[in-house]
């Protein structure tokens, strides 16, 4: 099977694309227990609530064009998708500039809403930009299957992060540690942000171009809500916590959300496997294997979810000091939430390939106005624990709400709502048993291994078939 997908040229790209991806998030999470070990809690928090903010401002600062990249590519030919890239990136940098004069004019009132100095608050910009120019050229190299780059790009950038920081311990910030891994992180998005601009400015050598920001900003303009709507989701939980207990709850707060990784990492590859999968069967009315497929899928995350949640509590040990340990209270809502995410990808892809786009804007941006409305009332009575149920009641809300709007277009049975169902339960229920028994070890894994043993016995024909289909003769080792 591999080596069928790797002759094939899409599904190789895939694959290099993943690695990209994998790669940058390891190293993220090997990082974890190092800067755990050397911040306190209140730095810890104090950088994931500027990193929050670099998050949310990277894609206002460049108006989120890049998202726009992988549609230009197929609408313009090569020479064109330079001028194209060059064009979009030099309105980008008008855009920046207006952003931060206009934001040191105004710097007063920003500083009491964002708490930030002046000089930090620059970096942010900065940094924001650098992160912006990334997600411009990691587009750039995956649409155009430039593999190497991609991967040398994501390994520079996870590398440089975590490493620099360190540098900056040793010798700047002894003492103001929070400020050396934000310097850290921000010079490695400076240089390279400044570096690619540079570079693809001068080889698409087009400045300006009507019809090419016009064609940008058609597409990039409506997404905003969106976008902004799952980093708010996703992020700015953090800050609201910081802002109605202390610094030191959003790093241990920060520190629950790094052990969701993993599965975030699963989602994140499902997401860019199932989608091009699914958009082909779905084009050819081949609702039958969709089913069939999104079966397996559903058993296999019921695996991983489950298993990841049983070790999560040592992983918290291992990877963090005893004050990062009341951490683990929040566990189980912030893993439910990485479900909830995964399926809201299931109903997304359909709503993206029947083009009703506006249907996802307006759900994620009512789960985003529900998230922050939840967050400000129940944060201050039940503190950081209440962000995470938060969390997960936003991601919920916009898998039923996206649900109900394919309801009606689901006459043909694309999606098994039984399965779906019996596979909430399943996840949810199995969990919390295993949860329940968090503080004793020997109990919760004999726990953990009766349910799983019970869970594979009657799956079991399911996955011998998964088995022959995935590894055997099948039909998806041939596509």
């Amino acid at each position: 099977m591999l080596n069928k997908l790797i002759k094939n040229k899409t599904a190789s790209a895939g694959l290099w694309y993943l690695l990209g991806s994998f790669s940058v998030q390891g190293i993220a999470v090997i990082s974890i227990p190092i800067f755990t070990r050397v911040m306190t809690t209140t730095e810890f928090g104090l950088y994931s609530v500027y990193f929050s903010y670099v998050t949310m401002f990277s894609m206002l600062v460049g108006l989120s064009v890049y998202v726009s990249i992988m549609v230009a590519k197929h609408e313009f030919v090569e020479k064109q998708f330079d001028g194209y890239i060059s064009s979009i990136l030099t309105l980008s940098v008008i855009v920046f500039i207006i952003v931060v004069v206009g934001s040191n004019l105004f710097f007063r009132p920003l500083q009491s809403l964002l708490g930030f100095e002046r000089f930090l608050f620059n970096c942010l910009l900065l940094h924001s930009y650098g992160t912006f120019v990334f997600h411009c050229a990691k587009n750039v190299y995956v649409i155009e299957m430039q593999h190497k780059k991609y991967i040398a790009l994501t390994m520079f950038w996870g590398l440089s992060t975590a490493i620099l920081p360190f540098l900056l311990f040793a010798t700047i910030y002894t003492d103001n540690r929070y400020l050396g891994r934000i310097i850290g992180s921000a010079i490695p998005a400076i240089v390279f942000g400044a570096w690619y601009l540079l570079y693809s400015i001068l080889k698409g050598k087009c400045f300006f171009s009507k019809k090419y920001w016009k064609f940008a900003l058609a597409i990039s303009l409506p997404m905003i809500p969106y976008e902004l709507s799952l980093m708010v989701i996703g992020a700015f939980d953090r800050i609201m916590i910081e802002r109605f207990t202390d610094a030191s709850y959003a790093g241990i707060y920060a520190l629950v959300h790094g052990m969701g990784a993993i599965i975030a990492l699963v989602n994140l590859a499902f997401s860019n496997v199932w989608r091009p999968w699914f958009s082909e069967h779905l084009n050819n009315n081949n609702y039958a294997k969709i089913r069939k497929y999104l079966a397996y899928v559903l058993t296999g995350y019921s695996i991983l979810v489950v298993s990841v949640i049983a070790v999560s509590y040592e992983a918290v040990m291992i990877f963090a000091p005893r004050e990062f340990w009341v951490g683990k209270r929040i566990l189980l809502p912030v893993m439910l939430a990485q479900f909830s995410t995964f399926l809201w990808f299931l109903t997304v892809f359909y709503l993206y390939f029947k083009k009703k786009t506006a249907i996802i804007g307006i759900s994620a941006t009512l789960c985003a106005i529900v998230s922050i409305a939840l967050n400000y009332i129940f944060i201050p009575i039940f503190g950081f624990e209440a962000a995470a149920y938060t969390t997960l009641i936003s991601f919920s809300l916009m898998f039923i709400f996206q649900w109900i709007a394919i309801r009606d277009s689901n006459k043909n049975k694309i999606y098994d709502i039984k399965a779906i169902l019996l596979t909430i339960l399943f996840i949810t229920a199995a969990s919390s048993v295993i949860s329940f028994f968090a503080d004793f070890v020997l109990l919760r894994y004999g726990v953990f291994v009766v349910i799983m043993g019970v869970f594979l016995v009657a799956k079991r024909k399911q996955l011998i078939e998964m088995k022959m289909e995935l590894f055997g003769h099948g039909e998806v080792a041939t596509q």
